[in-house]
């Protein structure tokens, strides 16, 4: 994976806001070399670059956001990225799931 991240990260310098690639690069870090920083970092930077042309990657985006806010037990920031989720899918039912989930957490 580290030569793939290599080459998205290449391809992100020469078009930053290619929200495909961000995404690309966070799923690597999330599931593969297990930076959740940087899985968060770039699930940010395809949720903004993704939401001027496609509100349905921008709202998975968010979701995912929130998924690794909330395996890093940072449950406010992961409830936040759900209800941004939901504000550009209304109809992303595993976010609604999610951040009821995440809001009785919080109680």
């Amino acid at each position: 994976y580290e030569g793939s991240l290599s080459d998205f990260l290449e391809s992100e310098r020469k078009n930053y806001r290619d929200f495909m690639v961000c995404r690309y690069i966070a799923n690597i870090y999330f599931y593969h070399l297990t930076d959740l920083p940087k899985a968060f970092e770039y699930f940010r930077k395809a949720a903004k670059y993704s939401a001027p042309y496609d509100r349905i990657q921008s709202a998975e985006s968010h979701f995912f956001a929130g998924i690794v806010c909330g395996t890093m037990r940072d449950h406010q920031s992961a409830l936040s990225e759900m209800r941004l989720s939901l504000l550009l899918d209304s109809n992303f039912w595993e976010a609604h799931y999610q951040a009821a989930v995440l809001a009785s957490l919080l109680r």
